[in-house]
């Protein structure tokens, strides 16, 4: 219900709510006033004290009020709320564009990283004291991507049950597509041999820009994973399954009560499995890892810290941080003063009423 709606209540309308409320008595009295909905929600108590009202009981006069005065709040906050999710989904909408962009942008640089990869008879793999000590585990590299789809799956239920839903996708979509964007600078700027013989990575020999475009969309459709076809080389330096794993075990872990610690602690086994698997499989440096966890890691807790300081910040506060911080001035600058508690309901879209006849 919105102000505009009970603004246009007759005075029946009006009589209605009073008996709704269980002060039908005074349903004459308000007729006779030609109380429709515009003028109820202007009511003071003065008025119900004043002539013609002289309504003679305090009791009554407040119990009116307070109905008057809750339902305005309602109207209030449901307009609120309304407005709160439409700017929501604005941002959640720019998040996604911001996303779509980071990860054509990255296929796009995979694509230029292979072309350029080191061959193998001039470059051997670099010395790397992990990779020389512990055996190659083919395995282990699918098993890492299938860890990511299965702790993928376990964000899209949080994500669809929390309150914050909008506000958790939106953070979401804004740290990974950053981190994919630093991950295009460290693949663009140097190539790294790979890091083991058994990768047969032959330069890519793509004629023109078309096909490159073409093999950079293969790559996005398939999300680099070679569990749905997708073949890659070149990309070292920044592993984007480690990033993965680790920016899933955050938010999980973030968007989930703090008193489920079995829970966190399997989630985190999880990552660090998928970590070590990444490593034990030989397709990534160790160096690779470790660079990919920490970036991931501290882009994502610096975001949050931000985000939870936004709305206390002044004015100048909050322009610097568009300055220094822009993607967290933005997508943050209407976050609750209290932050997003990790409420949960049945979103809407998925609740089912029927009524048995």
């Amino acid at each position: 219900m919105t102000a505009s709606q009970v603004s246009k209540w007759t005075v029946t309308d009006v009589g209605s709510w009073l008996r709704k409320e269980g002060i039908a008595e005074y349903e004459s009295l308000f007729a006779s006033q030609g109380i429709d909905g515009e003028v109820l929600l202007m009511l003071k108590e003065e008025d119900l004290r004043q002539t013609p009202f002289s309504i003679p009981k305090v009791g009554d006069i407040k119990k009116i009020m307070r109905r008057v005065e809750a339902l305005s709040h309602r109207i209030d906050y449901k307009w609120e709320q309304a407005v709160n999710q439409r700017r929501q989904l604005m941002r959640l909408t720019a998040a996604a564009l911001y996303c779509t962009l980071a990860v054509l942008a990255t296929s796009f640089c995979l694509v230029t990283a292979h072309e350029r990869v080191p061959s193998t008879t001039n470059y051997p793999p670099l010395p790397d004291i992990i990779l020389d000590n512990v055996p190659r585990v083919a395995w282990a590299f699918a098993a890492s991507e299938y860890l990511i789809l299965f702790m993928f799956i376990i964000f899209i239920i949080i994500a669809i049950v929390h309150r914050a839903r909008l506000a958790m996708a939106t953070r979401f979509l804004t740290i990974s597509a950053t981190v994919f964007l630093l991950r295009c600078v460290t693949m663009t700027a140097t190539s790294l041999s790979v890091p083991g013989t058994h990768l047969h990575c032959p330069p890519l020999q793509l004629n023109s820009f078309q096909e490159k475009v073409d093999r950079a969309v293969t790559i996005a459709m398939g999300l680099g994973s070679t569990i749905f076809g997708v073949e890659t080389c070149g990309d070292y330096m920044f592993s984007g399954h480690c990033v993965a794993l680790t920016l899933l075990g955050c938010f999980i872990c973030e968007y989930t009560p703090i008193t489920w610690t079995n829970f966190h602690r399997l989630i985190w086994g999880m990552s660090m499995c998928g970590i070590f698997g990444v490593v034990a499989s030989h397709e990534h440096y160790s160096i690779d890892c470790f660079v990919g966890f920490y970036i991931a890691s501290r882009v994502f807790g610096y975001y949050h810290n931000l985000a939870s300081q936004v709305s206390n910040m002044n004015d100048s506060q909050r322009r610097k941080l568009g300055i220094w911080f822009p993607m967290v001035a933005y997508f943050e600058r209407f976050t609750p003063k209290d932050g997003h508690r990790n409420e949960y309901d049945v979103p809407s879209f998925l609740k089912w009423d029927h009524k048995i006849e």
